[in-house]
């Protein structure tokens, strides 16, 4: 029974000195108050419509938040972030920007369409032209790797032979 309420009174001491342990993780502060949400006008005339792509029939416009210095790539009819994208006349090179039940129209400042034709352009081989003296070379040290792999394979079939006869040798003289 003393063990019982040993225990309880350390468990009763120790709360308090694990509180200022410099090896226990600090508590947490309370969060800070909400920030009042910006009104949505503000937020939809800030927008600035920045760019236009298509690859392979997937169409995305670029909208361009300065305050928050953040870029949204946005598929046409699609959402983030709540900015939704409406149509795209290309005519204009305007789209129709949504946020919060409020629209605008934004025409993209600097219109210029690039097309581009092979993203993933594959490398080409550069072929230098070599002189006979090089044509040469290569010729020598191609036959030369060959008459080592000859010679090789013609010692070994020495060698081969060298121990058949051995070995036969050997079961001769074992009878």
């Amino acid at each position: 029974m003393k063990i019982v309420f040993a225990c309880i009174y350390l468990l009763l001491l120790a709360e308090p000195l694990c509180a200022s342990s410099p090896f226990m993780r600090p508590k947490a502060e309370a969060p800070p108050p909400p920030v009042e949400e910006e009104k949505v006008s503000q937020r939809l005339a800030r927008l600035e419509f920045a760019g236009y792509m298509s690859i392979r029939g997937k169409r995305s416009v670029n909208v361009y938040d300065p305050t928050n210095k953040r870029s949204y790539w946005i598929e046409i009819d699609g959402n983030e972030d709540g900015i939704d994208i409406g149509d795209f006349e290309e005519s204009s090179g305007s789209i129709m920007i949504r946020v919060g039940g409020e629209s605008r129209r934004v025409a993209l400042n600097n219109i210029s369409i690039v097309e581009i034709k092979d993203y993933n352009p594959k490398p080409k081989k550069i072929v230098i032209p070599k002189s006979d003296e090089v044509k040469r070379q290569e010729e020598e040290a191609r036959q030369m790797v060959s008459n080592i792999l000859v010679e090789g394979m013609e010692r070994r079939k020495q060698r081969k032979a060298e121990r058949e006869a051995r070995l036969k040798e050997r079961q001769k003289n074992s009878r």
